[in-house]
C-alpha cells in the first residue's frame, strides 16, 4: 500500500511540474507552449482519475477525511465532463460570448489538478507519518 502511494505521489509531482511550466511558458514566453500543456492536461487528468480509483480503496479505511476529499475530486471531475458535453451540444444556441466560457473551461482543469495534488500530498505525508 506505501509504495503504491509513494509511486502515484511522485509521478504526480513530475507531471504536475511539468505541467505548470508548459503553462507558465506558454503564458510568459512561447504561446505555442500553452498548447502543450493542454494536450498533457488531458493525459495529466486520466492519470487523475485513474490515480484516484486506485487510491479510494487504499484509503478507505484509515482516512476518511482524504477519502471524502477524492471523492469530491472525482464528482466535480465528473461535472465538469456533463458540463461540457452538454455545452458542445447547445454551444450553437448560446447568445453570449464564447471566448470567455472557453477561458472558464481551461481554467477548470488546472484547479482540479492543483486540488488533487493537494489530496495526494495530504495523503502521502500521512503514509509516510504512519510508517515512522
Amino acid at each position: 500500500m506505501g509504495r503504491i502511494i509513494l509511486i502515484i505521489a511522485w509521478l504526480n509531482r513530475v507531471v504536475m511540474l511539468l505541467f505548470v511550466s508548459l503553462i507558465l511558458i506558454g503564458f510568459t514566453l512561447i504561446r505555442e507552449y500553452f498548447f502543450y500543456a493542454l494536450m498533457l492536461a488531458i493525459f495529466l487528468g486520466f492519470f487523475q482519475i485513474i490515480a484516484a480509483l486506485i487510491l479510494s480503496p487504499l484509503i478507505a479505511e484509515k482516512d476518511t477525511v482524504n477519502l471524502k476529499k477524492l471523492n469530491r475530486y472525482t464528482n466535480l471531475v465528473g461535472l465538469y465532463i456533463v458540463i461540457c458535453f452538454v455545452l458542445y451540444l447547445v454551444a450553437e444556441s448560446i447568445p453570449f460570448n464564447i471566448d470567455f466560457l472557453g477561458y472558464v473551461l481551461v481554467l477548470i482543469p488546472i484547479i482540479l489538478s492543483l486540488f488533487f495534488t493537494y489530496i495526494t500530498e495530504q495523503i502521502y505525508k500521512i503514509n509516510k507519518n504512519e510508517r515512522e
